[in-house]
């Protein structure tokens, strides 16, 4: 009987033993694509972060440049452009 009761715990720690190693060899090679994934993921959300800053910082930059101040900057500067009430002074030794 008593034989019978130690292979029988040999048996069970030896099914228990098998059953984790079984366990580890399946959960490892997932446990390393979600460590691969996971990371993928995050570099994506930096780069996606970083994409949305730029975009805000163009649209403002856009807001900016329509605004009559800067427009009237450009058409004064480009294009000559002159209010009717300012006189121009040129200078000649340029």
């Amino acid at each position: 009987m008593k034989t019978l009761n130690v292979a029988f715990r040999i048996m069970l720690i030896s099914l228990c033993v098998l059953c984790v190693g079984m366990t580890l060899l399946y959960a490892y090679p997932r446990y390393r694509e979600y460590e691969r994934l996971r990371a993928e993921h995050e570099e994506i959300s930096r780069l996606i972060d970083e994409e949305h800053m730029a975009h805000e910082r163009i649209l403002s930059e856009i807001e900016n440049s329509m605004s009559d101040a800067n427009i009237e900057r450009v058409a004064r500067e480009r294009l000559g452009f002159i209010k009717s009430n300012e006189i121009i002074f040129v200078n000649d030794h340029n």
